[in-house]
Parts: C-alpha cells; sequence; structure tokens
C-alpha cells in the first residue's frame, strides 16, 4: 500500500531539525511529503517555516511514511515503541546514539523491517557537516540507497 508521506520523523530534535533543513531547502523530498511528530507542539511549531506536515501522534507518523526517521534521545525509545506495537514501519532510519540495528529491530518487531543506522556531527547543522550511514539492510534496493544518501 502506498504511503501518504515519503518521509516521517519522530523526535524534533537538533539533528532531526539539521536533516529537515537539508531535506527540504535542496528539494530532496517536498515538504507536503514530510511529516514530524513530537511530544511538544511548541517544537513542531518552530518547523512551520519548513512547511512540512506536524503531528502529536507517533503512531499516525509511522502508519503512513515510506520512510520513518526516529531522532529521539535513546532514553525515550523504549516506550516509543511500546506506543508504536502493531506497527512495523518497512523502512527506518535511526540517528539515535547508543542504539543499535539490532535493538531497532527487535524493538519494533523482528521481520521485513530495513534499519539504517546514520551517525552525524555537529557541523550538520548549517549544512556543512558530515554523516555516516550503516545501509547494509537496503544493500539489494539502490532506490531505496538513492533515497538515503
Amino acid at each position: 500500500m502506498k504511503k501518504q508521506f515519503k518521509l516521517g520523523v519522530i523526535g524534533c530534535s537538533f539533528f532531526s531539525n539539521a536533516i529537515l533543513r537539508g531535506v527540504v531547502l535542496s528539494d530532496l523530498i517536498r515538504e507536503k511529503k514530510i511529516i514530524v511528530s513530537d511530544e511538544s507542539e511548541e517544537e513542531l511549531d518552530k518547523l512551520e517555516y519548513l512547511g512540512v506536515r506536524t503531528s502529536t501522534s507517533n503512531k499516525f507518523v509511522a502508519e503512513n511514511s515510506e520512510f520513518v526517521l526516529f531522532a529521539v534521545k535513546p532514553k525515550k525509545f523504549e516506550a516509543i515503541s511500546k506506543e508504536l506495537e502493531g506497527i512495523r514501519p518497512e523502512k527506518v532510519i535511526s540517528v539515535m546514539d547508543g542504539i543499535t540495528k539490532n535493538s531497532v529491530k527487535n524493538s519494533l518487531g523482528v521481520g521485513v523491517i530495513k534499519v539504517a543506522r546514520a551517525v552525524l556531527n555537529l557541523p550538520c547543522e548549517i549544512g556543512s557537516g558530515a554523516i555516516g550511514i550503516d545501509m547494509v539492510d537496503f544493500k539489494k534496493s539502490t532506490d531505496e540507497c538513492e533515497f538515503i544518501t
């Protein structure tokens, strides 16, 4: 089933904001194809200038997005994964420090989940950083790899 959004972001973190700015301002994905969730409406309001959709429902984001980017503090991930019980996003990107790909898979339901793990550095905030990405799960699909890179 085709998803409503190309990219769903769970968490309004420092790095998710940097990624969103880069994705939207470079026209990699149109802003109407991106949705972001966070428990804080105040944080979501800060994204208004990008034109992305926002929600306070992580479940809605996970159900309706082709790629789900987890950008929450690691200590919040367990609670969020329980909140998403029964929803198995097929393509996940994690920028969570200290959370392994296997932990993400186990928390969201082992199966057909593909997980890419990205590590960003601070200069990403101004569009001059570097991102290391482990995309082993995506190695057979060049279309998916092109989106992530």
